[in-house]
C-alpha cells in the first residue's frame, strides 16, 4: 500500500497545480499583465516618492529654498510676491499635477489589468467548466485563481519596484530643492492598490463561470467603452507629461553665464537700512581686494537664478500711448532684483546701454536702477530708458533715475514661470 498523502499536501497540490497549469498555458496574457503592472509601478513610484499622505489629506514634501523677506529699504504694497511664495505656489501647482498624474496612471493601469483579466476569463470559460464538471469545487477554483494571481502581483511588483526605485532616486537628485526623508505610506499604497487589482482580476474566472454545459460557454467579448477610458486617461497623462517636461526644460540653466563661483547667504543684525548698507559695503571692499576672487558682488535672494520681489513699478514713459490716448505713465507688474557692482557680470547678464551699477551707487547717492531690455521697449518712449524715471514697489516720493538697460535675464528658478516677463 502506498502512504497517503497529508490533506493539507493534497489541498495545495488541487489549487497550486491549476495555478501553475493557467501560468504556463496562458502565458501571453500573463506576461501582458506584469508588463502593464510593472510599468505602472515604475511610474508611479517616483511620484509617490515625491509625495506623502499627512493629516486629512495629500501634502508636499518638497519645499522651496528658503529666501525670505528682505526689506532693502523698499515699501511693498499688499498684493507684492516675494520669491520664496512665488516657489512656495510653483511646488503646490507641481504636487497637484503630480498628483493628478499619480491617480490618472493608476486608474489606467487598474483598467488595463482588469481588461486583460477579463479577457483571460473570456477565454478561459470553457477550462473553468470543465473543472467544475470533474468535481472541482468552488472553493477550489477561486483558491487557484487567486494563487495565480498572487504569484503575478508578486512578479510585476518585484520588477516595477526595482524600477521605480531606481528612478525615484534620479527624480530626487534632479528635484532643484531639499526633499526630506519621508514615510513610505505612499509608495505601500500604490503597490497595494495595484495588487488588489491584480488579485480581484485574477478572480474573474472562478467568480463569472458556474457549474453548467460546455456547450454553453461562450466567449464575451470587452465592451468597447473600456478602451475609450483607457485611451482618454492616457492622453491626460501625456498633456500633463508635456506640461510639466516644456517647464522643466524653460527652468534648465542658460549655459551662456558663468558657472563658477560659490554662493553664500549674509544676514546682518536687525538695524537702520542704511547701517545695514554700510556693512554689505565694508563686506564687499574687503573681499574684492582678496587677489582669491576674480568677482565679488552682492544681490538680493533668488536674483542669481532670476526670482525676485513681483511688484508694480510706475514708469514716466514719455510721449506714449494706449489705445489712441495719451499714457505718460505706465503701471506694469515686475520683478524687483537688488544687485550690486559685478552682479550683471556674475550673473552673466550683458549691458545694452548706459552703464551697470557701481560702488559709487552708496546708500546716500541718488537712487538709480537699470532696467530689462523688455521693460525699456515696452514701457518707455522709443525703447530709451536712459534718464528716464521709475517707480519701485509703493514708494510715494523716491522716483529712481533709470542709468542703464540689460539683456532679459535668463530665470531658471522654480517659480519663475510665474513672474511676470519684466
Amino acid at each position: 500500500m502506498q502512504p497517503r498523502l497529508p490533506h493539507s499536501h493534497g489541498t495545495l497540490t488541487r489549487i497550486g497545480a491549476p495555478a501553475l497549469w493557467a501560468l504556463r498555458v496562458h502565458w501571453r496574457s500573463a506576461a501582458l499583465v506584469v508588463s502593464v503592472v510593472a510599468v505602472a509601478l515604475g511610474a508611479l513610484v517616483p511620484i509617490a516618492s515625491l509625495l506623502t499622505l499627512a493629516g486629512p489629506g495629500i501634502q508636499s514634501r518638497l519645499h522651496p529654498w528658503t529666501l525670505g523677506n528682505a526689506h532693502f529699504g523698499t515699501l511693498w504694497d499688499r498684493d507684492a510676491q516675494s520669491s520664496a511664495a512665488l516657489q512656495q505656489l510653483a511646488v503646490d501647482v507641481a504636487v497637484q499635477l503630480l498628483i493628478f498624474t499619480a491617480a490618472a496612471v493608476l486608474a489606467v493601469a487598474a483598467l488595463t489589468a482588469l481588461t486583460l483579466f477579463a479577457a483571460r476569463a473570456s477565454q478561459r470559460a470553457r477550462e473553468m467548466v470543465v473543472r467544475r464538471a470533474v468535481g472541482a469545487g468552488r472553493r477550489a477554483v477561486l483558491a487557484a485563481c487567486l494563487l495565480e494571481g498572487a504569484l503575478l502581483a508578486a512578479g510585476a511588483l518585484a520588477i516595477g519596484g526595482i524600477v521605480g526605485t531606481i528612478a525615484a532616486h534620479a527624480a530626487i537628485d534632479e528635484w532643484p530643492g531639499a526633499v526630506d526623508p519621508g514615510r513610505l505610506t505612499a509608495n505601500a499604497i500604490v503597490a497595494s492598490a495595484l495588487a488588489v487589482a491584480v488579485l480581484l482580476g485574477a478572480l474573474f474566472p472562478g467568480l463569472v463561470t458556474p457549474r453548467r454545459r460546455l456547450v454553453d460557454a461562450a466567449a464575451n467579448p470587452v465592451p468597447l467603452f473600456v478602451p475609450a477610458i483607457q485611451l482618454g486617461l492616457s492622453l491626460l497623462v501625456l498633456a500633463v507629461g508635456a506640461h510639466l517636461a516644456r517647464h522643466a526644460a524653460a527652468s534648465r540653466p542658460d549655459p551662456r553665464a558663468p558657472r563658477a563661483g560659490e554662493v553664500f547667504a549674509a544676514t546682518p543684525p536687525d538695524g537702520p537700512p542704511a547701517d545695514r548698507a554700510a556693512r554689505y559695503a565694508t563686506l564687499l571692499d574687503r573681499l574684492s581686494r582678496n587677489p582669491e576672487f576674480d568677482s565679488v558682488s552682492l544681490t538680493s535672494p533668488g536674483a542669481a537664478v532670476g526670482l525676485g520681489t513681483v511688484a508694480v513699478v510706475t514708469t514716466l514713459c514719455g510721449y506714449c500711448g494706449e489705445g489712441g490716448i495719451r499714457a505718460p505713465w505706465h503701471y506694469e507688474s515686475a520683478v524687483h532684483e537688488f544687485v550690486s557692482a559685478d552682479s550683471f557680470q556674475a550673473m552673466g547678464l550683458h549691458l545694452l546701454a548706459g552703464r551697470a551699477i557701481t560702488a559709487a551707487d552708496e546708500w546716500s547717492s541718488p537712487r538709480v536702477a537699470v532696467v530689462s531690455r523688455g521693460l525699456a521697449r515696452r514701457h518707455f518712449q522709443d525703447g530709451n530708458a536712459i534718464g528716464r524715471m521709475i517707480k519701485v514697489g509703493d514708494d510715494p516720493v523716491d522716483w529712481h533715475t533709470v542709468v542703464g538697460v540689460v539683456d532679459d535675464a535668463p530665470r531658471p528658478g522654480l517659480g519663475a514661470a510665474l513672474e511676470p516677463p519684466f
